[in-house]
């Protein structure tokens, strides 16, 4: 399967502390953060793929990582990866691609058992954590959910052929 950008790609942005500026808050739906990133590409040919994702300042170990896309012409979208983040990819992401996480040599395969058809694409990831409780204290607990960010590919759809 080849996959090829629709419109250019415009360059992700700088390092993860200025993530903030990428987004522009938008109400549900569409989703509340939206973003340039992320950005699909075949670095190694046809029969694999790579997702590059900007991490959010707020990313913390532990967070789930869901990748989807959206078919144009059905917008409904498909989940196709879900990664948990760990101390040693975000060290990676952080410290030498500039707070880009890489999910690579993802084989072709993987679209297709998901259902995934020629068509044309959006990518959308998903990124959350668990619960953060309050330490204990006299006062009542509370437990909250911290917030959910949202990356789509608005600028750029893509060519699945």
């Amino acid at each position: 399967m080849i996959i090829t950008p629709v419109a250019p790609l415009p360059p992700l942005p700088g390092p993860a502390t200025t993530m903030v500026a990428a987004f522009d808050p938008t109400p549900f739906p569409p989703p509340r953060m939206r973003s340039v990133a992320p950005r699909i590409t075949q670095p190694i040919g046809p029969n694999h793929f790579q997702i590059d994702y900007l991490l959010p300042v707020s990313t913390r170990v532990g967070d789930v990582v869901e990748v989807y896309l959206i078919s144009l012409t059905v917008p409904f979208p498909v989940l196709i990866l879900t990664r948990t983040l760990d101390d040693y990819s975000i060290f990676l992401a952080l410290r030498r691609k500039r707070g880009i996480y890489t999910i690579s040599e993802l084989s072709v395969d993987v679209l297709t058992s998901n259902g995934i058809t020629p068509d044309d694409y959006d990518c959308e990831v998903v990124q959350y954590g668990g619960a953060i409780p309050t330490p204990p204290s006299p006062l009542p607990q509370i437990t909250f959910q911290p917030t959910t960010n949202t990356a789509v590919s608005f600028l750029s759809t893509y060519k699945f052929v």
